[in-house]
């Protein structure tokens, strides 16, 4: 059963990525989470796999105008998760602009969530509990090394034409 459930969730990041038109989409994108909804937000939701075939989707509030985007990306490599050993995630390294912009962002934000958008869909919206000074971010879990393998590509090659 876990294995089914490690292969739909593969397939369905898969389907999901290569699903969106990468040519009006934005790639990769960083915006904050609010409590009230308005015109300048958008009601966004993700799911999580929780066990035995079910999955709990939470609904967030994100502000429309962004804060980040791959523009400020230095690059994309996979990595395994350091709690479960058996999902992958991609690791975003951002260049010299971006790192210090994310940690003014998540310096002036703490105690918020803010979203974490993939191909204009939303990946995670992690709660700040300090300043992100690393420049570092992790986008994307999966149980398939293949999945994350291709988003990092993605991101990557986004990188690149820049």
């Amino acid at each position: 059963m876990k294995k089914l459930i490690a292969t739909m969730t593969a397939c369905l990041f898969v389907l999901a990525a290569g699903a969106a038109d990468l040519t009006n989409t934005p790639l990769f994108q960083i915006g904050l989470v609010v409590d009230t909804p308005s015109t300048d937000t958008e009601q966004m939701s993700v799911a999580h796999p929780i066990g035995n075939g079910a999955v709990h989707t939470e609904t967030y509030t994100v502000r429309k105008m962004v804060a980040f985007d791959q523009s400020v990306l230095k690059s994309a490599s996979v990595m395994t998760n350091k709690r479960y050993k058996d999902v992958f995630e991609v690791q975003i390294t951002f260049n010299d602009e971006g790192r210090k912009r994310l940690a003014e962002f998540t310096r002036q934000n703490v105690g918020k969530h803010f979203a974490i958008i993939l191909f204009g869909q939303l990946d995670s919206a992690p709660m700040l509990k300090s300043e992100i000074s690393s420049g570092t971010v992790w986008v994307g879990s999966s149980q398939s090394k293949e999945a994350a393998e291709d988003l990092a590509a993605k991101i990557n090659a986004a990188i690149t034409k820049k």
